[in-house]
């Protein structure tokens, strides 16, 4: 009962996007004829799918067998609260091409169709981030209470100083909002070559991030746990136990691309939040 992008490992896609496509392409209706020509058909976008930038959007059933099928061209005028879209369409069977009136969103990006963000854990919330990388020391950082703007660095060398409180806080909300820029099968990634960062929240939620480089892209995955929490009652718990199952029920067997600068913090060292010899540190 899910619908999958083939072109994305099957990776769940909106239901209300299929929703929506399947009962545009019910509904859309022939307005006008326009040429049946094919040397015009580069006017109305409506060429050959395969050579041109018109689209097809085609309905099968499980048996392969089209249900519907149409040729996608240029939009002549965009829907509005009350009125449909004029859109051009043929169909591929026929030289004939239309003008059309109706709601049809012929997405032909793949992760358009998919939901970018990916559930995370809202700053605020967190109470401790450890990352741990194949080479260099621990890095821990604490909040003392929640609500609390600034973590502080856990075993602080004796004599160091922390470069700017901005780059700490930027580590401890580093989860609260992923966007994706691509998807794969986490399978095959070997997440040991890279580092893995774990959230831990104030009412009970771990989140751990595993992150590598490939091909110089960030992969990263999700995985969630609601364990015990101190002072947490039991409408708290159970929030937490459903957090932790939405994430995994995204995110679990799935390997996300993220941009450069949503990975940063997770490869942070502790060497990368240190004033430099004789510098002084900046503070905020």
């Amino acid at each position: 009962g899910v619908w999958g992008l083939a072109e994305k490992f099957g990776y769940p896609v909106k239901s209300a996007l299929v929703k929506a496509a399947v009962l545009g392409l019910a509904e859309i209706k022939a307005m006008e004829p326009r040429t049946d020509s094919p040397e015009l058909y580069e006017r109305l976008e409506v060429g050959d799918p395969t050579r041109t930038s018109a689209l097809l959007v085609s309905a099968r059933d499980q048996a392969g067998q089209v249900i519907a099928e149409l040729v996608v061209g240029k939009t002549k005028s965009y829907a509005s609260s009350i009125l449909p879209a004029e859109i051009y369409v043929r169909r591929p069977s026929e030289a004939r091409a239309w003008l059309a009136a109706g709601r049809l969103e012929a997405r032909n990006d793949p992760l358009s169709w998919i939901e970018r963000t990916l559930p995370g854990v809202e700053g605020e919330r967190v109470r401790e981030v450890t990352i741990t990388q194949a080479a260099g020391p621990v890095l821990r950082l604490i909040r003392s209470e929640a609500g609390k703007p600034d973590f502080t660095v856990d075993q602080l060398p004796a004599g160091k100083k922390i470069m700017t409180e901005v780059l700490v806080n930027d580590v401890g909300n580093a989860v609260a909002r992923l966007s994706v820029e691509d998807v794969r099968r986490a399978e095959g990634l070997d997440f040991t070559l890279g580092g893995t960062a774990r959230f831990v929240t104030f009412d009970g939620l771990t989140v751990t991030v595993r992150v590598i480089k490939l091909d110089g892209k960030n992969w990263l995955s999700l995985e969630a746990a609601a364990g015990a929490a101190a002072e947490v009652d039991d409408k708290t718990r159970a929030a937490v136990v459903g957090q932790a199952e939405a994430i995994n029920a995204v995110a679990g067997g799935w390997a996300f691309q993220v941009a450069q600068y949503q990975a940063k913090p997770l490869w942070t060292r502790l060497e990368d939040l240190l004033a430099k010899e004789g510098e002084p540190a900046s503070g905020k």
